[in-house]
């Protein structure tokens, strides 16, 4: 056993024998003291043991969510998968409301660059498909074929849709790797290979259009498909390898699950794989992503959709695509950013982003503010505007708590459906 380990125990041993009211302050610092073993150090093992003497030390919810979160990660670097699914136990019961709101994206992989989720059934019910109208319509005897094809009816079926991707440093295909996870009522769901053919359906029917001599190479192509399967966390996977010039060695290479009758995975670039294995407990998922922590816990409950993504990875990412892309070093730095909407009687939005410090956040509120002063003014001004258009203008406000900056507001069904009605278009543009 190493000085580090030896000093981590004695330092437990004090606490234990240290009043209750000074153990919040140690456990905090222990918890540091973890961290710095942990990420400047690289003492895996010193590290655990500071995280499970915060843990001992009997901490606040928060800092005993960042303890396990930690300890899971270190175990997961040890090579010590099989102790992580005791974490992910304790994780769930430290944090429920947490684990019901994220629902399956908790088990994404770390890193993603965006995340989305969406109530399919709750956007089906809401006026918000009327005011769609036209652009969301398919003919009948294209949904006939989709249904038949697919074996289910993504109108009536689908009930909840979570998406995550991450982007790659290759200009032409600029996508290192997503995961989708797909609810509702699956079991008559065909396999990929059939799903497949939905997308060669719809290729060749493309292709006849524009180019009819692509459309039976494109059909070959699909015909060759070389489909494996492989074990992943116990679970049997289908493994695709489609034909995509664009996508690294031409081809992409795409991973699908069907996890019961009413969850299915599919992604590539390993997200499938990293999120079966936290879905087994053997690694923690999306809640160990210090990147978006913040906002993960700031998600509110109750929401129809949500994005979460990382503003600074995304810019990092950008920035990697295209070099002409330069970040400017006077831009505000933000870690996270959360948008939210509800389909309720009136239509809920909600956005928010967490500032790496202080002066960041005040940066982004004034700029928040002074946009919302022009669009006062420009709303002032102009006569057309309804009167209700004119008073949620008014009413919109920027709250800034701490380094998080939110801004919520609701738009009536009514004006949305005013606003996007023929009649209200200007005809003389």
């Amino acid at each position: 056993m190493t000085k580090l380990n030896l000093s981590a125990i004695a330092m437990m041993v004090f606490w234990l024998a240290t009043p209750s009211t000074v153990w919040a302050v140690d456990a905090s610092r222990m918890f540091q003291t973890g961290m710095y073993l942990q990420h400047t150090m690289g003492d895996l093992d010193a590290a655990l043991e500071s995280y499970r003497g915060v843990l001992l030390a009997n901490p606040k919810p928060e800092l005993e969510e960042r303890a396990l979160l930690r300890l899971g990660e270190c175990l997961e670097w040890a090579g010590r998968s099989g102790d992580i699914i005791e974490v992910v136990a304790k994780l769930d019961k430290a944090a429920p409301t947490q684990a019901d709101r994220l629902g399956p994206v908790r088990y994404f992989p770390v890193g993603l660059d965006l995340i989305m989720q969406m109530d399919v059934r709750r956007l089906h019910a809401s006026r918000l498909m009327d005011l769609l109208g036209a652009e969301m319509d398919i003919e009948a005897e294209q949904m006939e074929q989709l249904v038949a094809a697919l074996g289910i009816d993504p109108r009536k079926d689908l009930h909840r849709l979570s998406l995550g991707l991450e982007l790659g440093p290759n200009e032409q295909f600029p996508l290192r790797r997503f995961v989708v996870h797909v609810e509702g009522n699956l079991s008559k769901l065909v396999d990929v290979v059939n799903i497949l053919k939905v997308a060669k359906l719809a290729g060749q029917t493309q292709a006849k259009k524009s180019k009819p001599a692509e459309a039976g190479s494109a059909a070959g192509d699909l015909e060759r498909l070389d489909v494996r399967r492989t074990t992943v966390a116990g679970r049997s996977v289908q493994v695709v390898d489609l034909p995509v010039a664009e996508a690294p060695g031409g081809k992409l290479t795409l991973s699908v699950v069907r996890i019961d009758d009413n969850n299915m995975l599919l992604g590539m670039g390993g997200a499938v794989e990293d999120t079966l294995r936290a879905r087994a407990g053997r690694s923690i998922g999306l809640r160990a992503d210090e990147a978006l922590k913040r906002m993960i816990d700031r998600l509110p409950a109750g929401r129809d959709m949500w994005l979460l993504a990382s503003p600074r990875r995304l810019l990092d990412r950008l920035a990697k695509l295209d070099a002409d892309f330069h970040v400017p070093l006077t831009l505000p730095v933000l870690t996270g950013m959360l948008f939210c909407a509800r389909f309720a009687d009136d239509l809920e939005l909600m956005a928010a982003t967490w500032a790496e410090d202080k002066e960041s956040a005040q940066e982004v509120t004034d700029l928040a503010r002074g946009g919302l002063a022009l669009l006062r003014l420009v709303a002032l001004a102009e006569d057309e505007m309804p009167a209700e258009a004119k008073k949620i203008v008014r009413e919109i406000d920027v709250v800034t708590e701490g380094q998080e900056i939110r801004l919520q507001t609701r738009l009536p069904w009514s004006l949305l459906e005013s606003a996007s009605s023929p009649d209200s278009q200007d005809p003389h543009p």
